[in-house]
């Protein structure tokens, strides 16, 4: 195969596979994919796009690409008054109202060479100490995409270096950690046998779903500075999944959660501190993916999956100008080119302030957000344990791709208790998928025909299924949020005036 692919034709494929992979910034990546692939002969560039076309990613060409990508600046007691902040305020309170014989549950998620993950082991053995209780009651896990630094902070061993090393500006309230870091000709710090016994690593991409759940303080800082918005929302949603009810989110200067349903700062003067709202209602489902069963009269419902084509972006937006974050994961078949669906997703988010992501292969996205299937392929849901999964397959031999009859049948054959909503669209989409589920005793809304751009899908929908619940745009709104929704909660503040 001969290298006829331009460098820059290189970059631009290579940093978009890298941002569907590990969620990194194709701006911020660019220069180091071209340094990098300045630096290796023709034929490793070409075995870098195959690897990449193929998506073999667990290939060792590829995962010493990314490392090239990463960024490992990390030092112990970053960002001082934070930490103040968070000793003296925030976990105090949160001891306080928590079970006092419970082991306390760390995640330091981007933990790099692991001083931030450390940084917070100290910080949680001085706070259990003040509070009466065990100094090593708590179990830290660290990870990162990083497997040298993982296995540099696995051994709690840290080299002396003048400057801009590890120990650059230790404050003086911490300073009691670090006993013999001046000791003459030392080359070297080691944590403490009984701090670093409590701490363990992990790598994990953090687009994956969570390692670890029931988290009560979880730290990830100056990490999703380098992704994408859209990767960004996706990890913070599957973050607030992974905490208990009032658990602690800990973010650096430059992030915000407070675009994803379900967290709220912990205070107005708060540095970067979000906290998971301690509503009953809220409580999340135990794994990314797993179905919340909600009991509307006499019909379960694990999945809200809406079927839309013709005149879709116009009917969603007039949906979610009027929804609340809900309390069953939804899925939204739009009938649309693959390279659309991304950018839509992202307009959503951005409009309505609604954590909406792109997806199609993996775990249905958890509770409190949506998932837009990837257009230009068709996709099956399946169980798998207690998840439901997305799984794409071979495109059917209709123009109308994600195809909705696909997707429902799929369910039906589950067992997937999904309620379909079937929108504007030309054609008879849908039609036949919701007849499978009716026949198994599931609930079929369709759009008013007289309010669609093109009534095709919702009348076919209409002769195929006996009793079908028929509302206007608003009114899907409106009875999601009545049979589905948290209580008093809402997506957008802007929007509020309106709802």
């Amino acid at each position: 195969m001969k290298d006829t692919i331009s460098l820059a034709a290189m970059v631009d494929r290579l940093a978009h596979r890298v941002c569907v992979c590990v969620g990194l910034d194709p701006q911020m990546v660019r220069g180091k994919i071209s340094r990098y692939l300045g630096d290796i002969s023709p034929e490793e560039r070409l075995t870098l796009l195959q690897i990449a076309d193929t998506e073999s990613f667990s290939m060792p060409p590829w995962e010493r690409f990314v490392e090239s990508l990463l960024v490992h600046e990390t030092y112990f007691f970053r960002h001082p008054e934070q930490l103040l902040y968070l000793r003296d305020r925030v976990l105090a309170d949160y001891l306080a109202e928590r079970p006092r014989q419970k082991t306390l549950l760390l995640w330091c998620a981007g933990a790099s060479t692991g001083e931030d993950a450390y940084t917070f082991a100290f910080l949680a053995s001085e706070v259990l100490a003040q509070a009466g209780l065990d100094p090593y009651g708590f179990e830290l896990l660290a990870t990162d995409l990083s497997e040298a630094c993982l296995n540099q902070a696995g051994t709690g061993q840290f080299q002396l270096q003048p400057g801009f090393g590890s120990f650059r500006t230790i404050p003086e309230f911490a300073q009691h950690h670090f006993h013999g870091l001046s000791v003459p000709g030392a080359s070297e710090w080691v944590v403490p046998d009984p701090t670093r016994r409590r701490v363990r690593v992990e790598r994990h991409n953090l687009l994956d779903p969570p390692p670890i759940l029931s988290v009560d303080i979880l730290i990830c800082r100056n990490t999703l500075i380098y992704f994408t918005t859209e990767a960004r929302q996706r990890v913070l949603q599957a973050m607030s999944h992974a905490l208990i009810p009032g658990g602690v989110l800990i973010l650096g200067p430059a992030d915000d959660a407070s675009c994803v349903a379900g967290l709220e700062r912990w205070g107005a003067n708060a540095p970067f501190i979000f906290r998971k709202c301690v509503d009953p209602a809220t409580l999340a489902p135990k794994k990314t993916g797993e179905p919340a069963r909600i009991s509307a009269g006499e019909t379960e419902v694990e999945l809200l999956v809406i079927g839309v084509s013709t005149g879709g972006p116009d009917v969603l937006a007039e949906i979610f100008r009027h929804l609340h974050p809900l309390r069953v994961p939804m899925l939204i078949a739009q009938h649309m080119p693959a390279d659309h669906t991304a950018s839509f997703a992202a307009h959503l988010a951005r409009e309505f302030k609604i954590p909406i992501v792109e997806c199609g292969d993996g775990p249905i996205p958890p509770v409190g957000s949506v998932g837009l299937l990837k257009g230009g392929r068709d996709f099956v849901l399946k169980r798998f344990q207690d998840c439901l999964t997305l799984r794409p397959i071979e495109a059917s031999g209709t123009n109308s791709h994600p195809n909705i009859d696909t997707l429902l049948r799929s369910a039906a054959k589950a067992g997937i208790k999904a309620l379909p909503i079937i929108l504007t669209g030309m054609g008879r989409d849908g039609a036949s998928g919701s007849k499978l589920l009716e026949d198994q005793g599931m609930p079929v809304w369709v759009q008013t025909p007289a309010s669609c751009t093109v009534a095709g899908m919702p009348l076919a929908t209409l002769e195929e299924v006996s009793n079908c619940a028929v509302l206007a745009p608003d009114a899907v709104a409106r009875r999601l949020n009545n049979l589905y929704g948290f209580a008093e909660t809402k997506y957008s503040v802007k929007e509020q005036g309106r709802l």
